[in-house]
């Protein structure tokens, strides 16, 4: 049944030809609706054929029933029935079955691309699941669009934002979600999955993060290198990290295998020259001779007053805390150039732009990792490789609790931070995730201070 606008509009009003009694309401008079015409009309309009003001102008008239409430319960409650079982379960979750572990053994011979916060992430797939998503795209709005046009837009674009970027990981309204439906908890065990497979079978080409730690006893969580793998991992990128304890970091590499984060990770100490040479050759190995990311997040300390150091002790502090960084950027300079998007990231500290007692030479260290990042930052950049720090203050962790167990230092600590708390280690990988990510793609040469504005803090006593 076609009508055209003039057509339904005078359906509105009671103009339809249509033979029927007139029933009292509330003491008014209303003419009895073709519930099923007016119906079959915002099928066809679904479609189009109609514009949205006539069909506005229709729902006064039909928006009522014998009883006062919405119009037509039969056919939305169908609607929203068919609308959850056909788009929650069938075709968001039957797609979740299709990529399986056993489906990656077989023939893939279509090749997509994937949206992630990093950029796309590219696959081979089954030509079945190509078939299944086009199927869910096209006939899911077909048949559940046109008669829960607000309530679906959201519900609908939600699910199909899942579908093409396998994260339910938003911050929006959404969020809620995310727990009703379990959608982190089943990406996170897909991702599991796919961690296992074969590498000829499943290949990502996503960015590629080499972070450098040290790992010297448990409770990972509590370390600030962790929680830069954990946040970049989160993402989506593929991380490999090093340590110089091999029962460490093969009990951090098992918990984040539980977890389902795509970690690898091998022994080096960063600190030796052909530890780095080799943990490089084997970095461009597994990633194809590229990399997207390189973070330097390597160093140590000693404090003492600077007339007792020792040259070897120097040597130390300088080959760890700067030589290192500065060979491991000369050797990755091929992959990050050739991953077309390159970025380094250092990990400095505000004790190398204000003075802090008896680090002096630690103080010098980080000065020379704070110029290094403004130099290649500019020598670099005609090579798509972006260069930055960060310089954190106090970070809660394992650390810092023995020089933070004095109260009345700690208190010294809060008198001299505007922000008086310590920071969180997921509060510097987070600012470290940023510069990674193409949001901070004009963003090079700067060192951002994460220390709740210590290092701007002057004279700004606390009693006015």
């Amino acid at each position: 049944m076609e009508m055209n606008d003039e057509e339904m509009m005078n359906f509105a009003h009671g103009e339809t030809g249509r033979t029927g009694g007139e029933e009292e309401i509330n003491g008014g008079k209303r003419e009895d609706v073709d519930y099923d015409r007016f119906i079959s009309c915002l099928q066809i309009h679904g479609h189009a054929k109609y514009s949205p003001i006539a069909v506005l102008e229709l729902l006064p008239a039909v928006c009522r029933d014998h009883h006062g409430l919405l119009f037509c319960r039969k056919v939305v409650s169908t609607q929203i029935l068919f609308y959850f079982v056909l788009e929650d379960f069938v075709f968001y979750w039957g797609h979740r079955i299709l990529h399986t572990k056993w489906l990656y053994k077989h023939v893939h011979s279509v090749h997509h691309e994937y949206a992630t916060p990093f950029g796309l992430t590219s696959e081979y797939a089954h030509p079945a699941e190509i078939l299944f998503l086009g199927f869910a795209t096209i006939v899911g709005p077909a048949i559940t669009g046109p008669h829960l046009i607000t309530l679906c837009a959201d519900f609908h674009d939600y699910h199909h934002r899942l579908l093409y970027t396998k994260s339910g990981n938003y911050s929006s309204t959404f969020v809620y979600m995310d727990w009703i439906f379990g959608t982190d908890k089943g990406y996170r065990k897909l991702k599991a999955l796919k961690s296992d497979g074969d590498e000829d079978t499943y290949r990502r080409r996503e960015p590629l993060p080499v972070v450098s730690s040290w790992l010297h006893r448990p409770s990972y969580r509590r370390y600030q290198r962790h929680a830069i793998v954990e946040e970049l991992a989160g993402l989506g990128a593929a991380v490999h990290t090093c340590a110089r304890n091999k029962d460490e970091l093969e009990k951090c590499l098992r918990g984040w295998e539980d977890e389902g984060l795509g970690i690898t990770g091998s022994v080096c100490d960063v600190s030796s020259q052909a530890d780095r040479e080799k943990l490089l050759d084997s970095v461009s190995s597994i990633f194809n001779q590229k990399l997207n990311i390189l973070i330097n997040n390597v160093g140590t300390n000693i404090r003492k007053p600077m007339v007792d150091f020792t040259s070897e002790e120097v040597s130390m502090l300088m080959g760890t805390n700067f030589q290192s960084a500065f060979h491991m950027c000369q050797l990755a300079y091929p992959l990050l150039k050739a991953s077309g998007a390159g970025s380094v990231v250092f990990t400095s500290s505000v004790s190398g732009f204000v003075s802090l007692k008896y680090m002096s030479v630690h103080g010098a260290s980080k000065g020379a990792i704070n110029q290094l990042t403004k130099n290649l930052a500019c020598e670099w950049a005609r090579d798509g490789i972006r260069v930055n720090a960060v310089a954190p203050w106090y970070i809660k962790t394992s650390m810092v609790e023995q020089v933070l167990s004095n109260k009345e230092y700690l208190e010294e600590v809060f008198d001299r931070t505007p922000m008086r708390r310590l920071g969180d280690p997921t509060e510097v990988s987070s600012v470290v995730a940023f510069l990674c990510l193409p949001a901070s793609s004009f963003i090079t040469g700067q060192i951002v201070c994460v220390d709740g504005g210590m290092s701007v803090n002057g004279f700004y006593p606390s009693q006015s």
